[in-house]
């Protein structure tokens, strides 16, 4: 008999980005040495990388002043050390983050497997199997490449962003102004595609915890499948639910390259703004030809990290959506003791009766009870058949009796022990479930009772 019941209401693990955003942050700070040295790394490698372009706004000026070669030589040897000094720190930055990604996976994935496992069963059956697996499956693999290649970009383009865009105002104020006049169609761009990206990215994963439910569901009826000749049925569902994480794929990478024309518009946007403002500062004598030529190279400096963040944020954006979904494993009840745990007393090898008293138990989100005062008996050594229409509360009952769920009100006693003192490591030491390889046809229960006859071989 299957411990699930074709009434369960709809349920799901929850997802809130700012509790993942707590517990990265309650992460970062058990370990502040490893989490101050990445940030400072990252600062340093950025400023590094954007001094070489200011020090050729003072190579210009130098050269319209006349100043002296030894004078342009020092700049230039400055330039090169920076610009090595700029690689080495971003390396290490790249490494830091890494490594701290790393430790931030190991223990998000340890603590959701713990979690999953320490999950009682009838909440697991409630969420979904699918889904329950995605979650330490696909969603650790999806984290696990974004820590490894989109999350270190993001952070670190984003940190030079900021130092290139602070260089660009202390050239001079108005050519700061004139490059921060792209910042509307930067946000304009950024309002249309977040919005809408995080919903996509929702269905896509969902999508993919669909297809891991239809393949688990074949895979644990295999024998009933296979004796029914229901392969091609579980093939197009499998087929079906692929297709569909297909069609979202596609949809996520078309709405993505819609951002990235946006993106490159503000671009555009910014750097006519800067020549502009620019030209007429040189004209009006207000600016210095290595200020007003330092500002454009400086903007375009911020195109290249911009970039970056554009072509990795579908990688982030899938990260955090994954992310998110690890840290809702983490916030589910766990029981303190595993199935099988050693420090779990066995009960002795003998037979128990069962006593069922006043058991009343309703599934959440609906008012009608499935099971309303029952009262039961069997004997030790005995057996009992339940038989009634679907949905009468036969496999609650029965998954109630193993120690699955916890009713309203009511009690099921395993000969002088009450299970609703035990948690399910105690209740599965006391209790052991055999369950029926059934699978239930996309039909009505007339075919499905004639599917023996049909398949049944014509006698020669």
């Amino acid at each position: 008999m299957s411990t699930t019941d074709t009434r369960v209401a709809p349920a799901t693990l929850r997802t809130s980005g700012r509790e993942a955003t707590r517990w990265v942050t309650a992460h970062c700070r058990e370990v502040p040495w490893l989490t101050a040295a990445t940030v400072l790394t990252t600062v340093a490698g950025a400023a590094l990388q954007v001094l070489p372009v200011l020090l050729l706004g003072r190579v210009v000026d130098g050269v319209v002043e006349g100043e002296s070669r030894s004078m342009l030589l020092r700049i230039g040897v400055l330039m090169v050390a920076a610009a090595l000094l700029g690689a080495v720190a971003t390396a290490v930055s790249t490494y830091l983050i890494g490594r701290l990604g790393a430790d931030l996976l190991a223990r998000l994935r340890e603590g959701a497997v713990r979690a999953v496992l320490g999950m009682p069963s009838a909440r697991i059956e409630q969420v979904g199997r699918g889904d329950v697996l995605s979650r330490v499956g696909d969603d650790v693999a999806v984290l696990s490449k974004g820590i490894r290649m989109a999350i270190p970009t993001v952070f670190s383009a984003g940190v030079l962003v900021f130092i290139a865009t602070v260089g660009m105002f202390g050239l001079d104020w108005r050519l700061g102004l004139a490059g921060a006049g792209a910042l509307p169609a930067y946000a304009l761009a950024l309002r249309w595609y977040l919005p809408r990206s995080a919903p996509l990215y929702r269905k896509q994963r969902v999508a993919q915890a669909d297809r891991a439910q239809a393949l688990i569901s074949g895979l644990n009826g295999i024998d009933t499948v296979r004796a029914y000749r229901l392969e091609d049925t579980f093939r197009e569902k499998v087929t079906s639910e692929s297709w569909r994480v297909r069609e979202y794929g596609i949809e996520v990478f078309r709405f993505f390259g819609r951002f990235v024309g946006r993106e490159n518009r503000a671009e555009f946007i910014g750097l006519v703004l800067i020549i502009v403002v620019g030209y007429a500062l040189l004209e009006a004598d207000a600016a210095s030809l290595g200020q007003v030529s330092a500002a454009p190279l400086m903007f375009h400096r911020l195109f290249t990290p911009l970039g970056a963040i554009m072509f990795t944020f579908d990688e982030a954006q899938k990260s955090g959506a994954s992310l998110t979904r690890l840290v809702g494993v983490l916030g589910e009840e766990a029981e303190e003791r595993l199935v099988g745990d050693t420090a779990v007393p066995s009960a002795e090898a003998l037979s128990y009766p069962v006593t069922v008293a006043g058991l009343t138990f309703t599934y959440p989100d609906t008012e009608e009870p499935v099971l309303r005062d029952v009262d039961l008996s069997i004997p030790a050594g005995g057996s009992l058949a339940l038989v009634g229409a679907t949905g009468a509360g036969k496999s609650t009952l029965a998954a109630l009796i193993a120690g699955i769920g916890t009713p309203q009100s009511g009690s099921v006693r395993i000969g002088s022990t009450d299970l609703a003192g035990l948690d399910e490591a105690g209740a599965r030491a006391l209790v052991s479930i055999l369950t029926q390889e059934t699978h239930v046809f996309p039909v009505r229960s007339p075919t499905t009772c004639a599917w023996p006859r049909r398949r049944r071989p014509t006698p020669s």
